[in-house]
């Protein structure tokens, strides 16, 4: 009977000395043991790799939601500056939902409510998003002085929500 080893052909009962064949055994396990690791350990990377994959096109083929609680997402965002008065009617909504909003990045704010009509940079690395709630002098010229109802989000220096306030003044 004759037993051929898994590199080489080598073999391993006929003639020979016991002690030979049974490093010629271990060698044999050895190197099945080794190839078997490295095919485990590519498919492992390679599970992996697909798992990445799949999170990466899960996450950017999630779009803005539509709704937040009774926010009405599609509607605000439609009404830029206010100029459509739709932002009007959606306030009392906008403000149920202030504490989902609170807390979130600014990246995150921009995604959900869309493009702020104005942007600013305050001290310490703070910055405000300002939505317009009402018509105003915004709707001709977005530089123009509003005395139109408005939201301020503070986003801290880490840009995260921290503040929302309403207000009628000029800014």
């Amino acid at each position: 009977m004759m037993v051929r080893c898994c590199q080489k052909g080598q073999v391993l009962f006929g003639f020979g000395s016991v002690f030979k064949q049974i490093v010629k055994i271990s060698y044999c396990v050895a190197r099945f043991a080794s190839v078997l690791n490295e095919r485990i350990n590519t498919m492992k990377l390679s599970i992996k790799i697909l798992l990445t994959s799949l999170i990466g096109v899960i996450a950017g083929c999630s779009g803005a939601p539509d709704k937040l609680g009774n926010l009405d997402l599609k509607k605000w965002r439609s009404d830029r500056g206010g100029c459509n008065d739709v932002r009007k009617g959606l306030e009392s909504d906008f403000k149920s939902v202030e504490k989902e909003l609170k807390g979130k990045f600014a990246d995150t704010i921009g995604e959900i409510l869309g493009r702020p009509d104005i942007h600013q940079l305050g001290e310490r690395n703070t910055k405000f998003y300002v939505y317009f709630l009402e018509k105003g002098p915004q709707c001709e010229n977005m530089q123009a002085k509003s005395n139109a109802r408005k939201v301020l989000l503070k986003f801290n220096a880490v840009g995260l929500l921290s503040e929302i306030t309403y207000q009628d003044r000029p800014l």
